[in-house]
């Protein structure tokens, strides 16, 4: 395992690490973060992937993790730069220095949802998507949505004012996130076009996409629910190669794994080899 610094487009320093440099399959899986997720949670997956054979990939966007500047308060960061310059970033460094390995992406909730805000994606072979759906709110349970709600209405735009970034943590959502990240991630929720919408605000590279793609929802997951993630494969990667796959718990002999547990390594056994069964299949 190898920490290292990524210069970004705009000269941001973004802190990646790879997992299994000495591996000779000459194929590199780089893994995209959920919101507020720091690139440590998935550092028990990625060494089950490099002792597949693996070369792999995380890494912090900025504002997140090791990639976080000295002070939060009023830092700029948009879904965009997370996308087009973080992502980009980690993609020209493997193309620079693996020029001749085949690359996968596994994209966890919006590292799933944004890869059409980038040509990032054309380095990809194949894409996995875990918990990545189309965010709108009237896509959530009816159970969720009083506290869905009160997130993305109240919690957001007054917590953000008061501390100049948004405390994830105080509402038990993850790591602090940038002002502007909150900013769009309500925009996702709230707005009915939501990343369509925002990509078009942007960058809207979602038709080009025509990759196999493998997309899985967790039954239980409320952050993306299962009609979301089907949402999300029709309406916004419209031309890709789809795969699609609910997975209930219980089918595996598992109580609950929500939006996070996919990744946790007591499901190591049931789950962990689905991604790679795609991808090498």
């Amino acid at each position: 395992m190898k920490t290292f610094p990524v210069k970004t487009s705009d000269g941001y320093t973004i802190t990646a690490t790879a997992f299994g440099e000495q591996n000779a399959t000459n194929k590199i899986i780089v893994i995209s973060s959920a919101i507020g997720v720091k690139q440590v949670f998935y550092a028990k997956y990625a060494t089950y992937l490099a002792n597949k054979g693996y070369l792999v990939f995380t890494y912090d966007y900025r504002g997140i993790g090791e990639s976080k500047p000295p002070k939060l308060k009023n830092f700029s960061a948009h879904f965009i730069d997370w996308a087009d310059k973080d992502f980009m970033a980690i993609t020209q460094y493997t193309e620079e220095f693996y020029p001749n390995h085949e690359k996968f992406l596994i994209g966890h909730s919006i590292g799933g949802i944004m890869i059409g805000l980038t040509r990032a994606y054309k380095v990809y072979s194949k894409i996995v998507t875990i918990g990545s759906q189309y965010g709108y709110i009237k896509n959530f349970h009816q159970k969720d949505k009083p506290k869905v709600n009160f997130f993305f209405r109240a919690a957001i735009p007054v917590l953000s004012t008061f501390y100049g970034y948004f405390p994830s943590q105080k509402v038990g959502m993850g790591e602090p996130i940038p002002n502007g990240i909150a900013s769009d991630w309500r925009k996702l929720i709230l707005k009915e076009a939501s990343i369509l919408g925002y990509a078009n605000e942007t960058q809207n590279l979602y038709d080009e996409i025509t990759q196999p793609i493998l997309i899985i929802s967790l039954d239980d997951d409320f952050m993306a629910t299962p009609k979301s993630v089907d949402l999300f494969a029709e309406l916004v990667l419209k031309n890709a190669k789809k795969k699609r796959l609910n997975i209930i718990p219980r089918e595996y002999g598992l109580d609950k794994i929500g939006h996070l547990d996919f990744f946790r390594e007591k499901n190591k056994e049931q789950l962990w080899q689905i991604p790679l069964e795609f991808l090498e299949e």
